[in-house]
C-alpha cells in the first residue's frame, strides 16, 4: 500500500500498490513502474548473471 499526497490539499489518498495512474500530456503518457514490475526485472537480472556465470564456469 502506498501513500499518495495531493500537492493541493495536503491531505493522503491511500492507493493500492496494484493500482496505476498515468501521467499523460497531450503528446506523452507515463505509466509508472509498481514495486512488483521492479523486483521481477531484479530477480531476470540475477537469473540471467546466474547463468552466465555458469556458463563461463564451463570454460574454466
Amino acid at each position: 500500500m502506498k501513500l499518495h499526497f495531493d500537492r493541493f490539499s495536503k491531505t493522503p489518498n491511500v492507493i493500492k500498490s496494484a493500482d496505476v495512474i498515468p501521467i499523460e500530456h497531450k503528446n506523452l503518457t507515463l505509466i509508472p513502474y509498481t514495486r512488483s514490475d521492479i523486483n521481477n526485472s531484479l530477480n531476470e537480472m540475477v537469473i540471467t548473471l546466474s547463468n552466465l556465470i555458469l556458463f563461463l564456469s564451463l570454460f574454466y
